[in-house]
């Protein structure tokens, strides 16, 4: 990633929505050509196609914490799947394979535990997204993951050891702009954090600094929703694409992003 960074907010807008056939989508990593692998909280890692036909590819029979995930990213250039359990903040890696139009992933691994800062109730480890090592602030590739309340924060931590390298509680003006943390996804243009929050419908754009120890807030997004939709997953496709991703119905939301 060569980031593009000049500190302004992205334009999004909304082009197209469409159908999962995942109802409890809790988070989303497309794969391009209308694929995307999208997580059900209950059941585990589907592969979602364009039809709205979704296949389970790994679930809790495979390992239990696959039953319990909120945060799911691609990484080492798309070979990695990377999967975060909510309760016990497990990340697992699944090798994703690809050929002869097919999408496949192979066993879990268990990388280990991310430490919960906080001991509120059924307040975990919500999202996660993967920085490439070009982006890290210790030239490593790491996961990025947000808590969801209690505290409300973002933690980055090396691949694959899980050694955490900060951890930033999301106060201030965040708190202001997200009543919770329930994804984040980083932008392949600029860097820049997009911090989901299914309890305001908002996104907030912000970035890393001071040697990713501090999380400056650039802008935010109101979500068109219904009261009752939770936004609860966002990727993006490509640099000038980001999804989101409902768990009430399963709704894929595409916006365009503009600087």
């Amino acid at each position: 990633m060569t980031a593009r960074d000049d500190g302004r907010p992205a334009r999004l807008t909304l082009i197209e929505t469409a159908l999962l056939g995942v109802e409890s989508a809790s988070a989303i990593a497309p794969l391009g050509e209308g694929l995307a692998l999208v997580v059900d909280d209950d059941e585990g890692i589907f592969l979602a196609d364009a039809t709205g036909r979704a296949t389970l590819l790994r679930g809790k029979e495979d390992a239990r914490g696959l039953g319990d995930l909120e945060g799911l990213c691609l990484g080492d250039e798309g070979a990695t799947v990377y999967a975060v359990s909510e309760k016990k903040g497990e990340v697992f890696s699944l090798p994703l394979r690809r050929g002869e139009g097919k999408v496949t992933l192979g066993d879990p691994s268990l990388l280990g535990r991310l430490a919960r800062p906080g001991d509120g109730k059924n307040k975990g480890w919500e999202g996660a997204a993967w920085l490439p090592p070009s982006a890290s602030p210790g030239g490593v590739a790491c996961l990025v993951a947000v808590h969801e309340a209690k505290p409300m924060a973002l933690g980055l931590f090396t691949l694959p050891d899980l050694r955490a390298l900060s951890l930033i509680e999301l106060d201030g003006p965040f708190e202001e702009w997200m009543r919770d943390a329930s994804d984040v996804a980083v932008c392949p243009v600029t860097g820049h954090l997009f911090l989901l929050s299914d309890r305001s419908q908002r996104i907030v754009e912000a970035r890393l600094v001071d040697g990713a120890t501090r999380l400056e807030p650039i802008g935010a997004f109101d979500l068109e929703l219904a009261p009752e939709e939770k936004p609860e997953g966002i990727a993006f496709e490509s640099g000038s694409r980001l999804v989101v991703v409902t768990d009430d119905q399963g709704r894929l939301l595409r916006y365009a992003v503009t600087r």
